[in-house]
Formats: C-alpha cells, sequence, structure tokens
C-alpha cells in the first residue's frame, strides 16, 4: 500500500536530517531507501532529499574539508620567478613566453638577477602556457590601465562654422 503524502513528508524529513550529516556512502543508502518506501526514481528521490536538507536563508561558510582537492603543483618561488620573467620580457601572454622561459632562466640566472633554486627551477620550466597565463592573470589585472577612454573631442570647433573648421584645424 502506497504511504500518503503527508507520510512521505515524514519520512523524507527524518532521512533529509541525516542525509544532512551523512558521508556520501550513507547518502547513496538514504536514497536507496526512500526510493523503496516512497516508491520514488532514484534521481527524484535524492533531489527531494538535497532540497529537504538545504539550509533555509543565507547559508553559512565551510572550510574546506581537509585532504580534498589537488595540492599545489607550482610553489610561491615559482610563481615569483614566473613574474619577474615576465616582466623582463615585456609583458608577453603565456603562450609566447613559455617557449623562451628556459633560455630566460639560464641568462637571468647567469647574469645573477634571478636566483631559483633547482626544484623551483624544475617547476617554473614544466609550467605549461595555460598555466602560465592563469598564475599572471591577476598581475594583468592589477597592472591594467583604469578607464579605457581617452581624452573626448571639445567644443571648439564644434561651434564654428564648417569653413572656419577645416582652416583652424590646418593652420596648427
Amino acid at each position: 500500500m502506497p504511504l500518503s503524502l503527508s507520510e512521505r513528508l515524514a519520512v523524507t524529513q527524518e532521512l533529509a536530517q541525516r542525509y544532512r550529516r551523512a558521508t556520501k556512502r550513507e547518502r547513496s543508502a538514504l536514497i536507496t531507501q526512500l526510493q523503496t518506501r516512497c516508491s520514488y526514481n532514484r534521481s527524484y528521490a535524492g533531489r527531494v532529499l538535497r532540497a529537504a536538507s538545504a539550509h533555509r536563508g543565507r547559508p553559512k561558510r565551510r572550510s574546506p574539508k581537509p585532504g580534498r582537492g589537488r595540492k599545489p603543483t607550482y610553489g610561491l618561488a615559482a610563481k615569483q620567478a614566473l613574474v619577474h620573467c615576465w616582466a623582463m620580457l615585456n609583458f608577453p601572454t603565456g603562450k609566447r613566453l613559455q617557449p623562451f622561459l628556459a633560455e630566460l632562466v639560464a641568462q637571468l640566472e647567469h647574469h645573477r638577477e634571478l636566483t631559483v633554486v633547482p626544484a623551483t627551477r624544475g617547476q617554473l620550466l614544466a609550467m605549461s602556457a595555460a598555466s602560465i597565463d592563469r598564475f599572471l592573470a591577476p598581475e594583468r589585472r592589477r597592472l591594467a590601465i583604469k578607464g579605457r577612454h581617452g581624452t573626448k573631442p571639445g567644443t571648439l570647433l564644434k561651434d564654428l562654422e564648417p569653413e572656419q573648421r577645416v582652416t583652424r584645424t590646418l593652420s596648427k
């Protein structure tokens, strides 16, 4: 015998409280449990549990769980050396900077303008053009010129007759 609407809501609320704190494996089991109890489709059961367990109002910011995500491949020293090399070559894109990076680092080290440890040098030379562009994006934004418009034309020439305009501009 199928459950009534109020019974399904009660079951959903009960499972939603556990769903909020559950691990991924436990969540899968809770979805299966709701699916069998209420005769829901699996995707619908998951959607119902997520909606019921959602916090009302403004969500709280949680700190990321330790051990999640990829470990950083490039260190801070490699990023700082990259910014220095980028500035030395007059701010090229990552695609233009990357082929010359090995030679540039060698020359800068030879002339003692850049000192990096071998591990940092390895990281710097292993960067792809896309990674270079990603790391340089904040620097590009910081160095970008604020305001894209220059001087706008004034009204001095607009007030003159067309013949006077031509002679005025040619005499200057």
